[in-house]
């Protein structure tokens, strides 16, 4: 008997240590929500399961903190190119319309606004978000583009857009400011128009030729160099009927010469004078020809030559060094050679790799989703903007040159056709949108973390929390037993022999 009390009495005690154990891990629970203080105190299974989706939220918020410090650049991105967008949408209009007004003795209004706007695209380009380069692809601790000042202007050993144009301008002219054509009569009623060097780069090329007199011959343009022959004969011209010439120019373009026939003795621009004789019409011809040629020269070409050189320019990177004429002497130059560092100012100073710009700068936002964002200054619709509006402001003009007001006509018509961004070339809303799509991945992205973050949030509860009416519940049912044992703990504390005989 004595050892069954005993035996008794001890599992009695080992159920209220026990209990009480039970008792503080359920006021804990009650206290703090959660079923255990570490993972230590959960079960195997639930254990595995909450370190599996602890480790799936972490992931989940790492991709938040991608989303979040890539889409400010991207938003900061898209709002400086749509400031490149306006100001596009700007000289695109303003190019076509402006007056020749000189302000300055030497420049229009719109070339002084040209300048100071050129120089807020440089500075966009330049801008530092947080420690990062926007523009300058995988370079992002350097600023991308060199100053605007060094740009236009060079540093006295390094040559920058001012020279370039100034010493294409020479090559596109040539000595005699004829567009490197010459003008000669092989015949007494032939008048000859030829490229003076065969495949030259430089001034103009001729195209094409047409002629409504019904008896003037044209011959090519043939050869190399081309020659363009035109022949009159006994039938002269009527006054009204053209002779065309279509040319080449360096940017691209093209332009007609027309030559109107007339009977005045004293013929307008654009026009010759019928003479008595094939001969004597010729010649008259050759002398309009030489001025119309002249007048495009010192006009649409040296404007085409401004816009190629500015193109050469911002061409240019570090692995490429933009081309530049070959001289001096320029005006008899022949070829172009590239520059290098120690003689042109190398504008673009960033990341110019075979990788695609937009691929410079991978945000992944999600276990099998990377996306693109990065940029190049030197993309070709941020240097076609640059480069026109660069060239609109380094033209200078005389009030006393009678060809300056065609001149400047000419540059801004090609600053506004190419700022129109014609189809197949790269524009900067072009940019805007691969950016825009990048963005809207992102915030996709972030939608479904959201969601899958909030779902996990509440896995996870489950397994770590605890419900306070179910621990209640425990806590009570716990205290009844624990009052149960203590009292029989109690009885049978007071059990003896004596007792029992009683």
């Amino acid at each position: 008997m004595a050892i069954s009390s005993l035996t008794n009495t001890s599992s009695l005690l080992s159920t209220l240590i026990q209990g009480r154990k039970d008792m503080d891990l359920l006021q804990r629970q009650l206290t703090t929500g959660k079923r255990a203080d570490s993972y230590g105190g959960l079960d195997t299974a639930a254990r595995v399961s909450v370190l599996s989706l602890r480790a799936e939220t972490s992931a989940i918020a790492g991709y938040q903190t991608v989303i979040r410090d890539a889409s400010l650049r991207i938003e900061i991105a898209e709002q400086t190119l749509g400031r490149f967008d306006d100001i596009a949408h700007q000289f695109k209009g303003d190019s076509f319309m402006d007056p020749f007004d000189l302000v300055d003795g030497q420049r229009t209004a719109l070339q002084k606004n040209a300048a100071t706007t050129f120089e807020e695209v440089v500075g966009l380009l330049n801008q530092d978000i947080n420690g990062r380069q926007l523009f300058g692809g995988r370079q992002t601790d350097t600023p991308p583009a060199v100053s605007a000042k060094l740009m236009l202007q060079g540093d006295g050993t390094r040559a920058g857009l001012t020279q370039m144009i100034d010493e294409r301008r020479q090559a596109d002219l040539g000595a005699s400011g004829l567009g490197r054509l010459a003008i000669s009569a092989p015949a007494a009623a032939t008048v000859r128009l030829e490229e003076t060097v065969a495949g030259m780069p430089f001034g103009f090329q001729i195209a094409g030729a047409t002629a409504e007199p019904s008896g003037v011959t044209l011959t090519g343009p043939a050869g190399a160099p081309k020659v363009l022959d035109v022949g009159f004969s006994a039938t002269l011209p009527q006054a009204g009927e053209k002779i065309r010439v279509l040319l080449d120019l360096p940017d691209g373009s093209q332009e007609w010469l027309e030559l109107k026939a007339t009977n005045s003795a004293t013929p307008a621009a654009g026009e010759f004078t019928i003479g008595a004789d094939a001969a004597t019409t010729a010649a008259n011809f050759q002398t309009a020809l030489q001025s119309g040629v002249s007048k495009l020269a010192s006009t649409s070409l040296t404007a085409a030559s401004a816009i190629k050189a500015s193109q050469e320019f911002f061409a240019g990177s570090p692995s490429s060094p933009p081309l530049r004429v070959s001289g001096p002497p320029f005006d008899s130059a022949t070829a172009q050679a590239a520059g290098t560092a120690a003689n042109t100012v190398i504008w673009y100073q960033g990341d110019d790799g075979a990788t695609p710009a937009r691929q410079t700068a991978l945000a992944k936002i999600d276990d099998s989703l990377v996306v693109g964002y990065g940029m190049r200054a030197n993309e070709s619709a941020i240097t076609n903007l640059l480069g026109k509006l660069a060239a609109l402001a380094s033209m200078t003009f005389s009030a006393s040159d009678t060809n300056a007001a065609d001149r400047y006509h000419a540059l801004g018509q090609r600053v506004g056709r190419a700022l129109d961004y014609p189809a197949g070339v790269q524009s900067i809303s072009d940019m805007r949108s691969e950016l825009a799509g990048a963005h809207k991945a992102m915030e996709n992205a972030a939608t479904r973390h959201m969601t899958s973050s909030s779902l996990l949030e509440g896995l996870i509860g489950n397994q770590e929390q605890v419900s306070a009416e179910e621990v209640s519940v425990k806590l009570l049912a716990l205290q009844t037993r624990l009052q149960a044992t203590m009292e029989t703990t109690a009885l049978l504390s007071n059990l003896s022999l004596v007792n029992f005989l009683r």
